[in-house]
């Protein structure tokens, strides 16, 4: 009788423990997305004409612009793996870099998932190039994991 109680102890301990450590069950995967940003306060929301906001999908793509416009580019970053996205230089000529930052998923209640990093330029003059920003590992020399390219034409 004494080894009957011991295991069901053990038992309703182990249960008890896995409850409460998230191991009852699930693919352990989370599956909430990260929102984008909210816009600042007093704007719609909305880019401007002229303007543009580029994701991850819009590699390869030809986007115009317009001088006094905007690009922002909204990428999915996870610095807690080591992959943070860089800028290759040099810029085109047509755009001034305005901003370079990292929302984190931590904001959100979502520790260890994937931020956004979000570039923002201003369109300076007319012309036409091409931005390539590269996702690697900085300690590592193999290529990187993604390549992320867009040819601006500012008008």
């Amino acid at each position: 009788m004494r080894n009957n109680a011991r295991i069901l102890t053990f038992a309703m301990a182990f249960v008890l423990i896995a409850t409460l450590t998230g191991c009852g069950g699930g693919t352990g995967a989370r599956t909430t997305p990260v929102p984008a940003p909210a816009p600042k306060p007093g704007s719609s929301g909305k880019m401007a004409a002229g303007s543009a906001r580029l994701s991850d999908a819009d590699s390869g793509r030809t986007v115009e612009l317009a001088v006094g416009g905007t690009l922002v580019i909204d990428l999915e970053e996870n610095p807690s793996t080591g992959f943070t996205w860089n800028v290759r230089e040099p810029i085109p000529a047509a755009l001034k870099k305005k901003s370079d930052t990292y929302v984190s998923p931590e904001d959100q209640g979502l520790v260890g998932a994937a931020g956004r990093r979000i570039l923002t330029y201003d369109v300076v003059a007319a012309g036409r190039g091409e931005i390539t920003i590269t996702y690697a590992r900085s300690w590592e020399s193999v290529a990187p994991a993604k390549t992320f390219t867009v040819t601006v034409v500012a008008k």
